[in-house]
């Protein structure tokens, strides 16, 4: 490191000091300054205390992406990622990272990482993993239970995209040559398999059990016949709502992560104005006044994810329906507005889909629907007998 060359001056009625570094890239000595000392002897400290220390950052050659070992890479990429990532997705990015990606290649040269490599972690990923369940018997005994699970297809893949994504960085962002993760097979399958969803009918018999905690009540209403996400239910303020012409505007989320709230929504797409029936709006109509004088910024729904997802499936088993989770009623809204003959297009934006095949993605067939085509078709046939 070049020795600090530094002096004090009159700047205004302030001090301020002059410096200079050796830049490590060109090797050429560059000029600096610290302005807004108010006093000369504090301009003289800062250059005994912690000019050296900024000193020796300036001149500390960056490494190169063949001197950089994994950890280091990942830590580049999550501070990239952290720039637009809502808390929730940097929870689940980082989980993925510590617990099935850097045991395996923690300490390891990015540019030692072969192919082989990637293939001997997917293999492992794939593995059935030790669990042991602790149980208590009739007699009130304390046992333990081992078994042995794998993780699901669509969750390989998800850790796949993961394993890609920061060596995807590597070579747009640190000029890897090639990826090792280039021509191997992603592991696992992005089709999840088919959702469980509530028919109208079947979601009645839920509500019902729900009738002595109208929060919840009128909360699950709103999820199922407008298929507003949960986050986006949360976010719901006393502004949005504009029950005289039958809309509530999605304007922010509520996530609650470490208790810190990011209210960012999902994607432009997510920042809409949604109609909802004339029945939904007079059932929010006696909730809303049942809260009494609210403040514009007030939220609507006081509670929070774990609270609904725990009083949908005791609710579900309750009314001796299929247990699902509360995403699953927006799956059920998508669903009924398809069986319905409403236009994908129109749904995609009632739902706020970024992409219109997201909205055919989610829409699942009807117990009955085999019926419904028939029935059409006969009338079609009908249409036509007499030509």
């Amino acid at each position: 490191m070049a020795r600090p060359i530094a002096n004090v001056s009159h700047d205004g009625k302030k001090f301020r000091v002059s410096y200079r570094y050796t830049d490590p890239v060109t090797g050429k000595v560059k000029n600096s300054c610290k302005r807004g000392f108010k006093l000369k002897r504090e301009a003289e400290d800062w250059i005994v205390d912690e000019l050296p220390a900024l000193i020796a950052r300036l001149e500390q050659k960056r490494k190169t992406i063949d001197t950089m070992t994994m950890d280091e890479l990942i830590e580049e990429y999550r501070q990239y990622i952290a720039i637009t990532a809502r808390k929730t997705t940097m929870g689940t990015k980082d989980n993925i990272i510590q617990s099935k990606i850097l045991p395996h290649f923690k300490g390891k040269l990015v540019v030692d990482i072969e192919p082989i490599d990637i293939i001997n972690w997917q293999v492992e990923m794939s593995k059935p993993i030790k669990k042991v369940v602790k149980t208590v018997d009739k007699n009130g005994k304390k046992e333990k239970k081992i078994t042995y699970e794998r993780y699901s297809r669509t969750y390989l893949h998800t850790i796949n995209n993961q394993i890609v994504a920061i060596f995807n960085y590597a070579k747009t962002i640190r000029k890897l040559k090639v990826s090792p993760c280039q021509g191997v097979v992603k592991m696992g399958s992005k089709d999840a398999p088919e959702r469980e969803i509530w028919e109208p009918e079947d979601f009645e018999k839920f509500i019902k059990t729900q009738e002595h905690n109208p929060l919840l009540y009128y909360a699950y209403l709103t999820l199922f016949w407008t298929g507003v996400r949960e986050a986006e239910l949360l976010g719901i303020r006393k502004r949005d709502l504009d029950l005289k012409n039958g809309i509530v505007y999605v304007k922010e989320a509520y996530h609650k992560v470490e208790d810190e709230v990011d209210t960012r929504l999902k994607n432009k797409k997510s920042y809409r104005t949604v109609k909802i029936p004339s029945f939904l709006i007079e059932e929010l109509k006696d909730f809303t006044e049942s809260l009494g004088p609210l403040e514009p910024n007030s939220h609507i729904f006081e509670t929070s994810k774990s609270t609904l997802l725990k009083h949908l499936h005791e609710g579900a088993a309750k009314a001796g329906v299929e247990d699902i989770c509360v995403h699953c009623l927006r799956h059920s809204y998508i669903s009924m507005c398809v069986y319905n003959g409403i236009p994908y297009t129109t749904i995609s934006t009632q739902v706020g889909h970024s992409k219109f095949l997201q909205t055919l993605h989610y829409s699942h067939s009807y117990k009955n629907s085999g019926d419904f085509l028939v029935n059409a078709l006969e009338q079609v046939k009908g249409g036509v007998a007499n030509v």
